[in-house]
């Protein structure tokens, strides 16, 4: 049937079509020649292979950590990160908002602000654990440095150009 409807092409739109094959078959034989150099380099090595990897992925889910199974962590996680963005969304673009249109706030705070965001986001979290220790406000406070001056920046751009 494919034959069929190949022949009947004409010679741009077989390109196409094959062009098109072939982009969809790059993701299968890509990852078929990874699992195939993981496999061979697991066999003479401490290397974990594809099978203990999976094993080791079905404990996760089965088996506690620090209290919590893998999906546990992962909703922790995203509770962190959506506090995280909510602080940043609220304070960053009221923020935003006052440096945008008012111009004595934008002189006043544009060089603490850029001073800030010189800083790397992995740099703050030593500061951070030193600061607050290792409970659930630096992971948060992490977060919220690691991406608030996106939010500022874009919303004062944006209230800027209004």
């Amino acid at each position: 049937m494919r034959r069929d409807k190949v022949a009947l092409m004409s010679e741009t739109e077989k390109k196409q079509y094959y062009t098109k094959m072939v982009y969809r078959t790059f993701p299968v034989i890509s990852l078929s020649l990874l699992f195939i150099l993981w496999t061979n380099v697991a066999k003479g090595s401490d290397f974990p292979s594809p099978k203990e990897t999976y094993d080791r992925l079905i404990l996760l889910f089965e088996r506690p950590i620090r209290g919590f199974t893998l999906l546990g962590h992962i909703k922790e996680s995203l509770v962190r990160i959506s506090l995280a963005l909510a602080f940043n969304w609220t304070f960053g673009i009221a923020f935003g908002i006052l440096i945008g249109w008012n111009r004595k706030a934008k002189a006043f705070f544009t060089p603490l602000f850029n001073a800030f965001r010189a800083i790397p986001p992995l740099a703050w979290i030593p500061l951070i654990t030193l600061w607050f220790g290792s409970g659930e406000m630096p992971k948060i406070l992490i977060v919220i440095f690691g991406s608030i001056a996106s939010v500022v920046v874009n919303t004062q751009a944006g209230m800027s150009n209004v």
